[in-house]
């Protein structure tokens, strides 16, 4: 008579990230339990007495095997899946992790060298013309940032895209696409009476990302003291209004001129279409242009509004700590780009001159 396997009921023990192809637990005609994995056709097996201790036991093999049993590409993939992202930043890490997905395809992530970074970095365009030095940077620090996560899960021992030995292109400063005070002024001007005079009045007063003065609400306005809250961002193109990280979130003063314009308060987005929802970007672009067409000021884009406040600011001896504040730059390093670095030399000396008389 042949021996019947026996049927167990279901448990609960399976983990929560188990996916087929990462191992196995089969019982045993003896009561006891293997755990299974097998990494490029070679066999891995464990016994233990119960289900459970063969659940922990796989976990274990697939530790011990993470790295050689896993590609570096699959693993980018399972990362850029791990959810608790925005999704501007989602679309980013994608763009990025995309330019140098194909290159470091089929390459064991226990086998990741250097050597594979450096030519994952030569990526160019469809043209056939290499990105820009600042682009190559950026996809670097989103595959360190990646590569960090599998140092800290002890799939590999070490970052290979967090050493010395990369060569970058060095990112040379351009300089910011701005207005001078005066050529602000005079595209307020003509701004003057337009439905988007108080929007553009802040973003050249306050230097506000276009994000953040879209999802200005009423809530977020105290006129009494003439200050502004700024802790939401519409996200686009989705038009979803989100929180601002909290390191984000700063109180700002507003202009006599946006006081006047706001007049009193409200309910709901302060800044609305025709369907009532947060003003759209296309329509902001289009009343820039004939702005700027009119006053006969040179053609920026609206990112450079908040550069020209910044730095009409920064030009009147804000210092950088406030003006960073402002900006809502998560580090100093950005905003001292504003900074003239004479005008710093200059007020230094007048305090020193000042303190020891």
């Amino acid at each position: 008579m042949s021996r019947v396997r026996p049927t167990r009921a279901p448990t609960t023990a399976k983990p929560r990230d188990w996916q087929w192809g990462n191992g196995s637990v089969v019982p045993l005609f003896d009561g006891r339990f293997r755990a299974v994995l097998t990494v490029k056709g070679k066999r891995f097996m464990r016994e233990a007495k119960s289900e459970d201790r063969a659940w922990e036991l796989l976990r274990q093999l697939r530790e011990e095997h993470a790295g050689t049993a896993i590609t570096t590409d699959q693993f980018l993939d399972q990362w850029l899946a791990e959810p608790g992202r925005r999704p501007k930043t989602q679309r980013a890490y994608a763009f990025a992790i995309g330019l140098v997905r194909g290159s470091l395809a089929g390459i064991p992530l226990k086998e990741l060298r250097v050597a594979d970074i450096q030519k994952a970095l030569n990526i160019r365009r469809k043209n056939g013309n290499a990105y820009s030095a600042n682009v190559v940077n950026r996809v670097r620090e989103v595959v360190r940032s990646a590569l960090n996560v599998a140092v800290a899960r002890d799939l590999i021992p070490k970052n290979p895209a967090a050493g010395r030995g990369l060569r970058l292109p060095k990112v040379t400063w351009e300089g910011f696409e701005a207005w001078s005070q005066e050529e602000a002024e005079r595209f307020l001007k003509v701004m003057r009476g337009h439905q988007l005079e108080c929007w553009f009045t802040i973003a050249l007063t306050n230097g506000l990302r276009m994000s953040e003065i879209s999802g200005i609400q009423w809530a977020d306005i105290n006129l009494d003291k003439r200050t502004l809250k700024v802790r939401h961002q519409v996200e686009y193109p989705s038009g979803k209004l989100v929180p601002l990280k909290t390191r984000s979130i700063r109180t700002v003063g507003l202009h006599q001129r946006v006081v006047e314009l706001l007049g009193k308060s409200g309910e709901g987005f302060v800044f609305v279409g025709s369907t009532h929802h947060p003003v759209q970007p296309t329509v902001i672009r289009r009343a820039l242009a004939r702005g700027i067409k009119t006053a006969g000021v040179p053609r920026i884009s609206v990112h450079g509004l908040r550069h020209t406040a910044l730095t009409v600011l920064a030009a009147h001896g804000v210092d950088a700590l406030t003006l960073q504040r402002m900006a809502g730059h998560s580090s100093i390093t950005t905003t001292m780009r504003y900074i003239d670095s004479s005008q710093l030399d200059k007020r230094g000396a007048e305090i020193v001159r000042a303190v020891w008389k």
